[in-house]
């Protein structure tokens, strides 16, 4: 307790100023200041001297790790989908000993975001193309030209594909059809899309049949044939209202019923005198060959198969294997029509090819119990009295091409009249017969044939072309 009270009686009274001894021992003591905490990026650290007043030791600057600059944006993950400018660009970390430091752009520019990938337009041949290059009817001369040289080209594609199908089978050797079909397909979705485009097909399938006569090359002049029975397939199967993809089947089968005759010898196809026994057996055996054929390419569809194998019978029974009406395939009934039909419209070197009236009258009046009723309705129906690229006269004394052909108006078609009737040539100028009645047309002919249309024509002694044409039917 004595303690307890001496140190009381050290304390100052209240009221007394301490003494100065006092003052000194209860004086606060200075604290020194402890050295500041500095990360690594500070400037203190990144200057020895400013160290040194703190008594230690001098510390390397640390250098930022470098920027990685990319010529173009990484890409993201698939799962990540595609960057769009909504979305920032994945940041760049870097990993070292070092305290982390944000990574810096070099002069503060910003990322660029990375452009987003337009997707890519998926081409199917089961679809037409889109845009469809092929869509609408024409009126202006450019647009024509146009739609000229596009439905141009699909020709030059389509017969440079079916030629070497002619080619490859003719070596025997199996082939993939697929292509061939996705083309047909794509053809039939334009014109169903727009009907009218089968006009321009039509007069670009005349210019490419005057290649045939100018070379001698008898697998050329098979596919000519396929080619023009296609594009009679197309308008028979048009008037039939057939659905879409039995359509397809059915023009596929026009265009394949003939592949077995690249297997005849090229002389027995070249040959203009009679045919010899066993070269007519070559010929008889050309469908079942070709249905062989076929079959080992892969083809499974019957009526592609039975088109080819039964494309010379007839409903009443007369044909090779004597099957009736309805033991025939449909496809057998059209294509045994259309073959008949389009032997007599082809140009042959020993006769003129018919005008398509000609043979439809030549099939009515002596062929017709042999074939399906309605079928040859449709052929009727579908083809023109004044056929696409034929030569027409007016009563005007003119002389013009036939370049578009109304359904419904088949005596009215639009023509493009380019000379006078002594075969001057004049201004060329359209006329759409259909707008002006006044106009007749008095006489057609093929281009083959255009001296018939001239006024100082002296006709020839005419050829007896329907009794090679039954003989041709009977070879066959």
């Amino acid at each position: 307790m004595a303690g307890y009270f001496d140190l009381l009686r050290q304390q100052p009274k209240l009221g007394t100023r301490p003494s100065p001894a006092d003052q000194e021992l209860h004086r606060p003591q200075a604290r020194t200041p402890e050295p500041k905490q500095t990360t690594s990026t500070s400037p203190e650290m990144a200057n020895p001297d400013i160290a040194l007043l703190f008594d230690e030791e001098p510390v390397p600057a640390i250098t930022p790790p470098p920027v990685t600059r990319h010529a173009s944006p990484p890409k993201p993950a698939p799962e990540q989908g595609l960057l769009t400018p909504e979305r920032s660009p994945p940041t760049v970390t870097t990993t070292t000993s070092a305290p982390s430091v944000e990574p810096t752009l070099l002069f503060d520019e910003k990322p660029e975001p990375e452009p987003a990938i337009a997707p890519q337009p998926i081409i199917s041949h089961d679809t037409p193309p889109e845009p469809n290059p092929l869509k609408g009817i024409v009126t202006s001369k450019n647009e024509q030209t146009e739609v000229e040289s596009l439905v141009s080209n699909w020709i030059r594609t389509f017969i440079a594909l079916l030629y070497n199908v002619f080619r490859i089978c003719r070596l025997v050797r199996p082939n993939n059809l697929q292509h061939l079909a996705k083309h047909i397909k794509n053809l039939i979705l334009w014109l169903e899309r727009d009907p009218s485009l089968i006009n321009a097909l039509e007069l670009e399938l005349i210019d490419f049949a005057k290649y045939e006569r100018a070379v001698n090359d008898n697998l050329i002049q098979l596919v000519m044939k396929s080619v023009m029975l296609m594009l009679y397939a197309i308008k028979t199967t048009s008037e039939l209202k057939s659905p879409h993809d039995t359509r397809i089947r059915l023009i596929m089968a026009t265009v394949l019923h003939h592949i077995g005759m690249a297997q005849v010898p090229p002389a027995i196809l070249s040959k203009k005198g009679r045919l010899s026994p066993d070269e007519l057996a070559e010929i008889r055996a050309a469908p079942s060959k070709g249905a062989a054929y076929l079959q080992s390419c892969g083809i499974d569809d019957e009526y592609i198969l039975r088109a080819t194998a039964e494309s010379n019978e007839r409903i009443d029974g007369s044909g090779p294997r004597g099957l009736q009406a309805n033991q025939l395939c449909p496809s057998s009934k059209l294509v045994s029509l259309l073959s008949m039909f389009e032997a007599m419209i082809h140009f042959r070197t020993y006769r003129k090819r018919m005008l398509p009236r000609e043979a439809v009258r030549i099939i009515v009046n002596k062929y017709k119990p042999t074939f399906d009723r309605p079928v040859l309705k449709a052929l009727l129906d579908a083809i023109s009295l004044y056929p696409v690229g034929s030569h027409i006269k007016l009563n005007s004394h003119e002389i013009g091409r036939v370049i578009f052909a109304f359904p419904r108006l088949p005596l009215r078609p639009r023509v493009l009249v380019t000379m006078d009737d002594y075969g001057n040539a004049i201004t060329p100028r359209e006329i759409d017969l259909k707008n002006h009645p006044n106009l007749m047309i008095q006489q057609c002919v093929y281009e083959e044939d255009l001296d018939e249309l001239k006024h100082d024509y002296k006709p020839t002694k005419p050829q007896n072309v329907e009794s090679h044409d039954e003989n041709l039917a009977k070879a066959a």
